[in-house]
């Protein structure tokens, strides 16, 4: 049983943004529900969830942490625009407040926008039809949110030409295709939306075979073979090797030192920690040009992260003895299916893994499936979904967010090289 309560309140969903080169370079925030739930003043007293959502953002402790790492994309309603602190715990340069389009630019908005830009924080409107770009002023807003269906089917190009030219900043939300994503790039898009990166290519559908001899690896890994037994995998194949090293040397890592050898980072990290990254590592030789950015890789990191970070705070079921390595490895694996291109159910038959961790990745059954399936919506922007299923485990939205951003700011740095 779960030992938190959840608060009725409302929950914050991050979602990482992309770079045009895929890199992570953004977060964005969405509240679920959009309105909060009515409580009693007393209550609301009791559960502090007075004031606006986006002050109880900037209240968390995680979000302070990554907001020093990456620009956060914040919903803002105009009433939110008179509250002096409004991002009191975050630096400046970090937030960007986008208001919905359908809030009307009174004189008293854009004054206040305007304000808020010569403090040094940045304004975004989003933008739901032609004719709203050239009715924008760049004096209160130096962002323009754009729906990716929007731009490439209603907008005239010409707009995007002249918005791009008169110095807008070009942010694209719902990219649900990786097609989408090129078109947009080539648009001069600055920062989009990641959701399609969990999704599997339609454009690839047959089974990648260099892939598949991965999952003898991972049998290894998951039965914790005999150190020599993976050592010789590593010698048959040099790019795992130079996989797995530039990951164990990450940001994310923080060696003191510079790992150079699969014992070296059995004697650094020890065996527990080298299981972690020899998870990854399936998704890290997925890619053919090694030093460009690896989205799947960095999504799996963040799930397992996230999964890990949450279950410290549930009870674990009594069938299963290492509950938090448990739920990081359903996060992890959770994408095989899209990087192997093939049935979940197929390539969890194919690995020796723990029931209840089979049954979560194929079925969504028991805690880490309800987890798992809670994550899987959040991707998928179900975000009613995704909030049922964390109040049936008693996940708490403090928790939630904490956990969001601690795993963002954690995947966000692997494949960084450690400076040492």
């Amino acid at each position: 049983m779960p030992i938190n309560k959840c608060l009725s309140t409302q929950r914050h969903f991050l979602r990482p943004l992309l770079a045009p080169d895929q890199s992570w370079a953004g977060v964005s925030c969405t509240y679920w529900p959009a309105q909060p739930p009515a409580v009693s003043e007393s209550k609301a007293t009791h559960l502090h969830v007075g004031g606006s959502p986006l002050v109880r953002l900037a209240d968390s402790a995680g979000i302070a942490a990554l907001a020093k790492k990456l620009p956060m994309v914040l919903p803002v309603s105009t009433d939110d625009l008179g509250v002096r602190d409004l991002a009191r715990s975050l630096p400046t340069n970090t937030p960007i407040f986008a208001l919905p389009a359908a809030t009307e630019l009174t004189a008293e908005t854009i004054a206040a926008c305007s304000a808020l830009r010569q403090r040094g924080y940045q304004c975004a409107r989003d933008i739901a039809q032609a004719g709203q770009i050239g009715a924008t002023p760049d004096t209160a807003f130096n962002w323009l949110q754009i729906d990716a269906a929007t731009a490439r089917n209603e907008l005239p190009l010409l707009e995007l030409v002249r918005a791009h030219e008169a110095g807008f900043n070009l942010m694209a939300s719902q990219v649900t295709t990786p097609q989408q994503f090129d078109w947009l790039v080539s648009r001069h898009f600055a920062l989009l939306d990641a959701r399609f990166i969990g999704q599997p290519d339609r454009r690839q559908q047959t089974p990648d075979t260099a892939r598949l001899k991965l999952v003898r690896l991972l049998s290894l890994v998951i039965e914790d073979a005999d150190t020599r037994e993976i050592e010789e995998i590593f010698r048959e194949d040099a790019r795992l090797s130079y996989g797995l090293l530039r990951l164990v040397n990450s940001v994310a890592v923080g060696a003191r030192v510079r790992i150079v050898s699969f014992r070296h980072a059995i004697d650094v990290l020890g065996r527990r920690q080298l299981k972690r990254w020899l998870q990854l590592l399936i998704y890290a030789n997925a890619e053919s040009r090694a030093n460009e950015p690896n989205p799947l890789l960095t999504l799996a990191a963040y799930r397992g992260r996230m999964m890990e970070a949450i279950c410290e705070h549930l009870s674990a079921p009594a069938d299963l003895d290492d509950f938090i390595d448990a739920a990081f490895t359903v996060g992890i694996f959770s994408l095989l299916d899209v990087l192997l291109k093939q049935p979940m159910a197929e390539i969890v038959s194919t690995l020796p893994l723990h029931s209840a961790i089979e049954g979560a990745l194929d079925a969504h059954e028991g805690v880490l499936g309800t987890l798992l399936h809670a994550v899987r919506a959040s991707d998928a922007n179900d975000l009613g979904c995704a909030s049922d299923k964390l109040d049936a485990l008693g996940v708490a939205p403090g928790v939630h967010l904490d956990a969001q951003a601690a795993a963002l700011r954690w995947a966000s740095g692997i494949g960084h090289t450690q400076p040492l």
